[in-house]
């Protein structure tokens, strides 16, 4: 009741009163059985929420009973305030409050053109007890809703005829349940003829429109501050917007385009001037842009015209990485980057995607050797805890499970290397003799025990085989006696971290049992297993490479005796399989994976126009076998000559 109870009212009253329900779930509802007021004087204002800075509902004078309301708000309050001038009274209102359970929001409220006079909508059901649908329209964005139709349950879409072509039309619907409403749907909208969308307050769907400033064909205004944030009308598909006309006042009006539902999504840019935007679609789970759009005080500008589409989800691509691919020279304590085109899921920026391995110190990406950031955006950054060896070689792969919001991979998995910088230091070498077992014939140098020195392996080609460790002190004196036992005859040595702990361990060809040994390091130094990988006749020399992309180091060895490469590839544990045996030229007799810089001699790296892992054998002085990831081809004879567009003119 009114502040009188069952008597009239008091002049010069001033009263606030707020109703919170007694269930989370619950929303207040207010029903009038009486209702008496002084007209244009005595008034009372119900505000959807917890104060009179919500929205208000309605304001009430006179006899005329005020409708049942009910709050839509999450908190499900209602606000009351009254006020009585200083003269004149009267008996003032009762009325019903009880909480009640809303019907459900309906979903993803869609309007398309289909004639020149007629608007299709579609939704879906979310309630399984409303007892229909109340639809209303709007010429206007924001105001301006009247009631057009009502439908019974269960209804879905809705056809509204007889309209006048050359005009947009914005919609919403609300279920409701015996006379209680739900909250409104989002608005769509729909342009019959040529009636653009005009930057505006709100969110919409749409899927095909032209898209102007506020100020439609003529300048925006002053002192705007607008929000808008666009919906594809069809599931799964992308907004995108392509502007034709561009003119802002530079530095003070600014139009910002976010990838997502709100402003705090990733800002893709910040446009202001007469620059053309670039094309910009959306690349967020939603498929949805939000637009801002900010202009000072002073001067106004025609703004712009641009055109809003659906499109299909594109998947991301590596558009740059720093350092870059296959540079030398590199400071040995930068930070590794890589630019996506498109905002990345945040698991892009974790070791499940990107690994990265050096060629003295194993892989980098693990818990103890750096951290990533920038999880979430288009830029992934890793800062490695220490600083790279000089002169290591450093395999960068970004695989496919780079992904972006909507959980598309970048279609080509991504390989490259760029070398670390030496000192420019003079260097003098002095003359040491190391005592090995007999014949020792390979050499690998790598931090083995982690201390931060390289330490040197060699392979021994002797009927038995086996690698002997020499551990550096810092100084460049090597000691030590450890001895690793392999297969028999091993010419060729390697060191890479194959099972992925962050630790280099050890490969080596062994000539005469066709196998290749591995040796997984514990990290100090220590070598264990008896890992024996099967490959072609007489493999003479073994290289490591991520030929698959997918983050993991593979081996392939040149096998002298069956003119072949053998491929094995890693499941990342140090485990490899495979029977991928490629054909090439006679005897091969060494092997390196790389890129090859464009203009050097063959056997050496160069870069490829696809940025994929390539390998080349040199068979004799200058003829090359050339293979890449998935596509293996041959070529032989010639004078070995190479362009300098980053490909072999003659072979």
């Amino acid at each position: 009741m009114n502040a009188g109870g069952t008597g009239d009212y008091s002049n010069y009253q001033y009263i606030t009163q707020t109703f919170n329900p007694t269930t989370s779930t619950g929303r207040i509802s207010v029903t009038f059985t009486s209702f008496d007021t002084e007209q244009y004087y005595d008034y009372l204002y119900i505000y959807d929420g917890s104060s009179t800075s919500t929205p208000l509902i309605g304001s009430y004078s006179g006899n005329t009973l005020p409708p049942t309301i009910t709050a839509t708000n999450t908190s499900g309050q209602l606000t009351f305030y009254f006020t009585s001038n200083s003269s004149g009274v009267k008996s003032g209102w009762q009325a019903t409050i009880s909480c009640v359970i809303l019907p459900n929001t309906l979903g993803n409220l869609t309007a398309s053109g289909v004639s020149g006079t007629q608007i299709n909508l579609s939704w879906s059901d979310t309630s399984s007890d409303e007892t229909g649908f109340v639809i209303e329209r709007s010429t206007s964005s924001t105001s301006g809703f009247i009631q057009i139709a009502t439908l019974s349950a269960n209804t879905t879409s809705y056809a509204n005829t007889g309209l006048v072509t050359d005009n947009r039309y914005y919609y919403r619907v609300r279920s409701v349940r015996n006379g209680i409403y739900s909250p409104y749907s989002n608005v769509a909208t729909a342009a019959l003829g040529n009636a653009p969308l005009l930057m505006s307050n709100g969110s919409f769907t749409v899927c095909s429109s032209v898209f102007l400033d506020a100020g439609g064909t003529g300048n925006y205004e002053n002192n705007q501050s607008l929000t808008m944030t666009l919906t594809p009308a069809t599931a799964v598909k992308m907004l995108s917007v392509s502007f034709s006309s561009f003119s802002t006042e530079s530095y003070y009006d600014e139009l910002r385009i976010y990838d997502g539902s709100t402003t705090s999504a990733y800002l893709i840019g910040t446009y202001s001037g007469t620059t053309l935007p670039p094309i910009i679609t959306a690349s967020n789970a939603t498929g949805q842009l939000t637009f801002q759009f900010y202009s000072g005080y002073n001067t106004t500008y025609e703004g712009w015209q641009a055109s809003i589409s659906c499109v299909d989800p594109v998947p991301p691509v590596l558009s740059s990485s720093s350092p870059l691919k296959n540079s030398t020279n590199v400071y040995r304590y930068n930070n590794i980057g890589f630019s996506f085109s498109q905002t990345m899921q945040a698991a892009t920026a974790s070791a499940a995607a990107i690994k990265i391995h050096g060629s003295q110190t194993g892989l980098r990406t693990t818990a103890l050797g750096g951290y990533f950031s920038g999880a979430g955006t288009s830029t992934v950054t890793f800062d490695p805890f220490s600083d790279l060896k000089p002169g290591e070689v450093v395999t960068v792969s970004v695989t496919t499970q780079a992904k972006n919001a909507t959980g598309l991979a970048i279609v080509t998995p991504q390989v490259y290397q760029f070398t670390a910088a030496a000192s420019s230091a003079p260097a003098n070498f002095v003359a040491s003799t190391l005592s090995l077992p007999a014949s020792p014939f390979g050499v690998v140098m790598a931090d083995f025990d982690k201390d931060g020195d390289i330490n040197m392996a060699s392979s021994h080609h002797s009927p038995t085989g086996g690698v002997s460790l020499r551990f550096n002190n810092g100084t460049g004196v090597f000691s030590g006696s450890t001895q690793v036992a392999t297969g028999a005859n091993s010419r060729a040595i390697l060191a890479a971290d194959f099972d992925g702990d962050g630790d280099m361990d050890l490969a080596t060809a062994n000539q005469l049992s066709n196998t290749v040994s591995v040796r997984f390091n514990d990290g100090t130094g220590v070598f264990s297993g008896t890992t024996q990988v099967a490959v072609g006749t007489t493999p003479i020399s073994v290289t490591a490479a991520d030929f698959d992309g997918d983050g993991d180091m593979d081996i392939a060895t040149a096998n002298y005796g069956s003119a072949s490469v053998s491929i094995r590839f890693n499941n990342g544990q140090g485990v490899f399989s495979g029977t991928t045996q490629v054909a090439v030229g006679v005897n091969p007799s060494w092997l390196q994976a790389g890129f090859l810089a464009a203009g050097r001699r063959c056997g050496w790296r160069w870069r490829s126009g696809s940025g994929r892992e390539q390998l080349w054998i040199s068979l004799g002085e200058c003829a090359i076998q050339q293979w890449k990831r998935g596509v293996f081809g041959h070529s032989s004879g010639g004078s070995g000559q190479q362009s300098g567009r980053g490909g072999v003119s003659r072979l």
